[in-house]
């Protein structure tokens, strides 16, 4: 911390991130929470419940949150909105009742509630991703480019962790009121002890290991590792590849490598706790991946020495490992390791051909692999660059951006005082017209029943004027199926009609069945809806409208048939 006077102005920090568990922008909130704890600072994580464990060691004091958004419209924007007010009025009551005074948020959903849900904080908001290339993260905001693009100059600090990052979103989200900083991610190695080794031990002693640290998705692109890998086989077949990591392309990526015949010197791990006990065993780390903007894997690859061979893609990389924009055509050398042409991204088969990328991604490799005096050489730089990323560097870097925001505090007060009366209003405001929408929808309803309703007795008694103009009678339909004593559901008009009909047939009107038995007075007996029902031939159903619901009803009741008054007028007009 910068001083003990300065201590005394920020005490509590708080930490939003969905979850503690196995992704790179978790790890850096997780390594964040330990030093500032370490500097005296009490710290709050706020972490939504929905996953209780965590893989992280944390600083701090962990609050298990229910979120009700999911921050996606899903098929009602109404209805989505009205869970993201009540999610920011309580994440407003926690920063009130712990007295947070600031507040970093980690991820787009976090990053938004953290905004809206402004008290007296500062506010600060990370981006761990080269946005341009990640619409799926915006567009899950669910209002668009403009609202995502508005709200982030809302916060105090937009903090992004590579020069490549900041200068896409200015170019592409713009930054107004000069809020974006650059703060690169820690290099901080925690790990649980006592981690299970989920496979054989028969690749420790191999002196030519290769190692990839990622989550298996799409945006990784392991399928170019694997083809890759293959070639390089093909020179040097005692090379083996760590795949560490989990992700829903798993089973894919090991079909693959069966495909391809080099399963016996592929080991898939899924997610470990230690990972730096596998960078360890490792002569170099490979990077597939369509964008990184950072690369928390090879930063902590070079903390154990490691270099790393990569595809040139968009990101922070080439910052990491110490060298400029300028793209090249064919392998670029580092101090660090070895940047490769751009992989093209495509799903190839393990017949097709390696494409040129793919190709130069194994000369890198094998370069790295061959060479154990260039290997070495940058070893020890990747050991010696990597310093400058140290968590107590980095962590250092976070307070004195804090306690530049810290000195405008009157100012931010008063933004939050007015974003508060603002909120205020705004939900007032919203949830009237959510009341009165859902009246307007239950009128609307109601007035939707009424015109089925109409409509199908419209039907039926249009069918029954023909049938009548005809000369012929329902009494039809009854004689056919022999049908001589029936019942009635529905005792209104059109059941009074049908009785009429029937007057002087040799059809029989048992009772009736209607709710209102206890005040109904006819000519037939009524009976309720709960009385136990005679034995007849057929049950009649006069509200046509709803004939589905009320022969399921029926039917459970009954042995009887039971028809609609539309079905008996129908047949006896054929």
């Amino acid at each position: 911390m910068l001083n003990n006077k300065k201590k005394k102005k920020i005490n509590k920090i708080a930490i939003m991130v969905p979850n503690l568990n196995r992704g790179g922008a978790e790890k850096v909130a997780a390594d964040l929470s330990v030093y500032f704890e370490s500097k005296g600072y009490d710290v709050i994580i706020f972490v939504e419940n929905k996953q209780k464990t965590k893989d992280y060691v944390c600083g701090g004091c962990i609050v298990y949150v229910h979120r009700s958004s999911g921050m996606k419209t899903g098929n009602s924007k109404i209805i989505s909105f009205a869970e993201l007010i009540e999610d920011v009025n309580m994440y407003r009551q926690l920063k009130k009742k712990y007295r947070i005074d600031v507040t970093i948020s980690f991820m787009q959903a976090s990053n938004l509630l953290n905004i809206l849900s402004r008290y007296q904080d500062i506010v600060i908001v990370t981006l761990h991703s080269v946005m341009s290339k990640r619409t799926d993260l915006y567009k899950s905001f669910g209002y668009g480019k403009g609202i995502f693009k508005f709200l982030y100059q809302c916060a105090d600090r937009i903090v992004l962790v590579s020069k490549y990052c900041q200068k896409d979103w200015i170019n592409n989200f713009g930054d107004f009121f000069s809020k974006t900083v650059v703060i690169h991610n820690p290099v901080y190695v925690v790990s649980k002890q006592n981690c299970i080794v989920k496979n054989s031990n028969d690749f420790y002693s191999n002196s030519k290991m290769v190692i990839s640290v990622a989550r298996l998705d799409g945006v990784k692109q392991q399928w170019h590792l694997l083809r890759s890998f293959k070639a390089v086989l093909a020179v040097c077949p005692e090379a083996q590849l760590l795949i560490v990591g989990d992700g829903i392309l798993k089973d894919a990526l090991q079909n693959l490598s069966k495909q391809l015949g080099i399963q016996d010197n592929v080991w898939f791990l899924g997610f470990v706790n230690n990972v730096e006990k596998y960078l360890k065993m490792a002569q170099i780390i490979a990077v597939t991946s369509a964008s990184e903007s950072w690369c928390n894997a090879i930063a902590e690859a070079m903390l154990q020495g490691v270099p790393a061979v990569v595809n040139d893609c968009p990101g922070g990389i080439r910052e990491l490992m110490g060298v400029g924009e300028k793209k090249q055509k064919y392998n670029l050398i580092t101090g660090c390791g070895i940047i490769t042409p751009k992989l093209d991204g495509k799903k190839y088969t393990a017949s097709d051909p390696l494409t040129k990328a793919e190709i130069f991604f194994a000369k890198g490799i094998l370069r790295l692999l061959q060479d154990d005096n260039l290997r070495k050489r940058m070893s020890q730089n990747c050991i010696e660059n990597i310093q400058q990323y140290a968590l107590e560097n980095i962590g250092g870097e976070w307070e004195k951006e804090i306690y530049k925001l810290k000195s405008k505090i009157m100012l931010k007060k008063i933004v939050a005082i007015l974003i508060n009366v603002f909120w205020s209003m705004l939900t007032f405001s919203f949830k009237i017209i959510v009341s009165n929408r859902n009246d307007i929808r239950k009128k609307e309803n109601n007035f939707l029943k009424n015109d089925e309703k109409f409509v199908s007795y419209f039907n039926v008694l249009e069918q029954w004027m023909c049938l009548k103009e005809n000369g012929k009678s329902v009494e039809r339909y009854f004689n056919d199926l022999g049908y001589k004593k029936i019942a009635i559901y529905g005792m209104a008009n059109m059941a009074n009609h049908l009785i009429r009909e029937l007057e002087n047939t040799t059809i029989e009107i048992s009772f009736g069945i209607d709710k209102r038995a206890n005040v109904l007075y006819g000519k037939i007996p009524i009976i309720s809806l709960n009385d136990v029902l005679p034995n007849i031939d057929v049950i009649v159903v006069t509200p046509v409208f709803d004939y589905t619901n009320i022969k399921k009803f029926l039917l459970g009741k009954t042995n009887a048939p039971v028809v609609s008054l539309e079905e008996v007028v129908n047949y006896s007009a054929g």
